[in-house]
């Protein structure tokens, strides 16, 4: 009966997955659409050996004016709790991706606030290891859905600093496609 209680409740938490977005822009929205809403980004072609990062790198630029200190604000929170470094990944003129860093004190609020969205998904521990050498212990949640994968790390590249990911499915298989394209030409 545990077990039919479980898979209910899995189902259920998938049931109600809301797309991939970033505060009602959806993966998949044109370039235009990105910079419409969010006047602050500014958009730059990316290096082939930085293609994790997409071809265009969206982010955060200095500006002025009443929609751009707005695009600034909505970029500086997720799930309610303080954000900052957000990015965006274009594909063939659509976002494909988004990151952002949050404070590692943040991360069960923000984890929260992706499960009610999104679903279960699954939590994990990792061992990390920073650049100085210390080495700590640090919580992973992921999703995957149909639309693609996110991935909230508590610590990421510091210890009071978590990053959050989400990467549409179109992305993945880009991803995948450049680097066969890589191996294949021997760039590896």
């Amino acid at each position: 009966m545990k077990a039919l209680v479980v898979v209910a409740s899995l189902i259920a938490g998938s049931a109600h997955a809301e797309p991939l977005a970033f505060k009602g822009l959806p993966m998949g929205a044109d370039q235009q659409q990105l910079t419409q809403q969010f006047p602050s980004l500014r958009c730059e072609k990316v290096p082939p050996q930085f293609s994790r990062l997409g071809e265009q790198r969206c982010t955060g630029a200095p500006c002025s004016g009443d929609a751009c200190r707005a695009s600034e604000k909505a970029l500086a929170s997720y799930g309610g709790m303080p954000a900052w470094d957000t990015g965006f990944a274009v594909v063939d003129g659509r976002v494909a991706a988004f990151d952002l860093a949050i404070n590692s004190s943040s991360y069960e609020a923000v984890r929260d606030a992706l499960r009610d969205a999104h679903g279960v998904g699954a939590e994990s521990e990792v061992a990390m290891q920073l650049r100085t050498g210390a080495k700590f212990t640090s919580r992973l949640w992921t999703v995957k859905t149909a639309a693609g994968k996110i991935s909230l790390h508590e610590r990421a590249v510091k210890y009071d600093e978590g990053r959050l990911q989400a990467e549409s499915s179109a992305f993945t298989r880009w991803l995948e496609t450049a680097a066969k394209s890589k191996k294949n030409s021997g760039d590896l």
